[in-house]
């Protein structure tokens, strides 16, 4: 997996670099856990974090080696990414979306699910 640690880029720019990947870690992070929002008395609902990873990876022809390879990853890896089983670190998130030429707001979003 690339490291933003061992840029060849400006120290300057990869201080800049590193801080906006520590945000987005936090952010995925935050929205990793199930967040329970209450409606009205006894209604709960939680939302989870999906992803387009699939589909993206299918449009672009590329093959889950293929994408696991320029993230860095396994190819298991990205299975379990697809089939939600596994949550990405925000720097591995970033990864994807620039490997799938995507933003990492097309790849990952929030569903809501009843949690009855």
């Amino acid at each position: 997996m690339g490291n933003f640690r061992r840029s060849r880029r400006n120290p300057a720019t990869a201080a800049v670099a590193n801080a906006a990947a520590d945000f987005m870690q936090c952010i995925l992070y935050i929205l990793s856990v199930i967040v329970y929002i209450g409606y009205g008395d006894a209604q709960m609902s939680t939302v989870v974090l999906q992803n387009r990873v699939r589909v993206a990876r299918a449009e672009k022809q590329m093959s889950q080696e293929e994408l696991a390879v320029g993230a860095g990853v396994t190819r298991q890896t990205i299975g379990a990414i697809e089939k939600s089983q596994y949550v990405p670190s925000t720097k591995l998130a970033l990864l994807l979306a620039r490997c799938l030429g995507k933003s990492v707001e097309e790849i990952f979003y929030l569903e809501e699910a009843d949690n009855e």
